[in-house]
């Protein structure tokens, strides 16, 4: 008997070529207003983010998106674009930093004034964490065809709902942008910090857009 999957969900792991910089210029800009103020006020997460109001520390993105550059071209060519023929990249970002986060929020990163259509995560700072969590897209579907609803009787294809991703620091994590995923629980109280960043496209030829 052959297993077949058809439809699989690439997310690539690779370990960020410019890491030492990004973290150093992280740390000095935004870890003493994070260690002064404590996580933004405005939100039920506990974590001090720019993609929210409520913080202090400013960070010049230009200077950090150019650090990321190199990598995020790799693995779109690995994903199969070819960047000669005329593809614009934009990224836009914010970081998330915490010492103590008990609660997942699973989320997309669709939607907004552009289209996007990669995320990634670079773990600026991260000890003994589990790294994002992905949830399977096909999980609705799943449990509405499932023959029975105690769990003791069916296999694994119908369980699998999340995905755990083993990263260290300096891992990047590439993956589509409608894909569902969270920030684990961080409970140890040390230090994580992440930047999540989003990969916007536009091909400079097609007339049809924008």
């Amino acid at each position: 008997m052959k297993k077949y999957n058809p439809f699989p969900i690439d997310i690539y792991k690779v370990k960020c070529k410019n890491h030492n910089a990004i973290k150093q210029y992280m740390m000095k800009h935004v870890y003493p207003d994070f260690s002064k103020n404590g996580p933004n006020k405005s939100n039920s997460q506990n974590i001090y983010t720019d993609y929210l109001p409520g913080n202090t520390a400013m960070v010049h993105w230009p200077y950090v998106y150019d650090l990321y550059q190199e990598d995020v071209k790799n693995i779109l060519e690995d994903i199969g674009f070819n960047l000669s023929d005329g593809w614009k990249i934009t990224l836009k970002g914010w970081y998330n930093f915490t010492e103590h986060n008990s609660e997942e929020f699973f989320h997309d990163h669709i939607g907004g004034a552009s289209q996007i259509t990669y995320s990634f995560v670079h773990y600026v700072n991260l000890e003994d964490t589990h790294g994002t969590v992905f949830s399977n897209p096909n999980m609705k579907l799943i449990r509405g065809t499932s023959p029975t609803k105690d769990m003791r009787f069916l296999p694994n294809c119908f369980l699998n709902d999340r995905e755990y991703v083993d990263v260290n620091e300096g891992d990047m994590l590439f993956f589509p942008s409608w894909l569902e995923h969270s920030a684990p629980a961080h409970t140890n109280n040390t230090l994580r910090a992440v930047n999540a960043v989003n990969v916007m496209l536009r091909n400079t030829n097609d007339k049809d857009g924008l």
